[in-house]
């Protein structure tokens, strides 16, 4: 059986640069607003007729019929570290469509950093991201994509260097060896 994965996927990777703090900022929180509450199971046929061949994505998001906000935030939970022993932090979420929202109502991601003893809060905008600020919006949350942002430096006051990367969620079949 093949099926898509109906959700997305948004990873915050914790990789800040010491530079010229005595201790190595480290993200102590994070969580997720303005995303949708439920999502729908099958992505929609017209928009997306291919979704059902292995290896296709979808190009366009699905939403119920009457898209209802979260009312809390989402935390993210430690999904481990990456190849280099960063933590991760991740985050599920339904696909959602994006174009018509304000700057106001997008999703975002919200991060408490300890910063030498002090927390320091900021927003992550959905965005790609140039120079360290976000430059074009993200049109949409897509099922089956990972959405990851690598936090590398901040700096007081609150700014981020950001490097992104949006990418199909693909999976490997592998070979388990029988065990006696």
């Amino acid at each position: 059986i093949s099926l898509l994965r109906a959700m997305a996927k948004i990873e915050i990777i914790d990789n800040i640069a010491q530079d010229y703090y005595d201790y190595r900022p480290e993200i102590t929180a994070s969580s997720l607003a303005g995303h949708l509450s439920a999502g729908t199971l099958v992505p929609d046929l017209a928009a997306n007729p291919s979704w059902s061949v292995e290896g296709t994505q979808v190009v366009s998001p699905t939403e119920p019929a009457n898209p209802v906000k979260a009312n809390t935030p989402l935390k993210f939970f430690v999904a481990g570290k990456n190849a280099n022993g960063h933590n991760v932090y991740t985050a599920y979420v339904a696909e959602q469509d994006l174009k018509q929202l304000t700057a106001t109502s997008r999703p975002a991601v919200s991060l408490t950093i300890s910063i030498e003893g002090n927390l320091v809060n900021y927003n992550v905008l959905l965005s790609e991201y140039e120079n360290g600020n976000p430059s074009v919006p993200f049109e949409s949350i897509l099922r089956n994509h990972i959405y990851s942002f690598e936090i590398v430096r901040v700096t007081y006051p609150p700014k981020l260097e950001i490097h992104y990367t949006v990418c199909p969620w693909v999976t490997e079949t592998i070979k388990i060896p029988d065990f006696e």
